[in-house]
């Protein structure tokens, strides 16, 4: 082996690399942009819907009653 084969640049090194890198980043983005959440694709010009604040009142809070006893029975030890 001389001494011509055995030189190798920096730029050699790195540029598959980085070739590697840029083509790995386009296939997760794009994978992203075209799995990712319906969102994704950047449809930012359309009107969002707002979220409702209220809630339903029966899963806010519901009165105690007597069968609450029921459905929670004390152990037998």
């Amino acid at each position: 082996m001389n001494a011509a084969a055995a030189h190798v640049s920096l730029s050699q090194i790195v540029r598959p690399l980085l070739l590697l890198a840029a083509f790995g980043f386009l296939a997760g983005f794009g994978g992203y942009l075209v799995f990712g959440p319906p969102n994704a694709a950047g449809l930012i010009g359309r009107a969002q819907p707002a979220a409702s604040a209220a809630t339903p009142a029966s899963i806010v809070s519901a009165p105690a009653s007597a069968d609450d006893d029921a459905w929670n029975p004390p152990r037998k030890t």
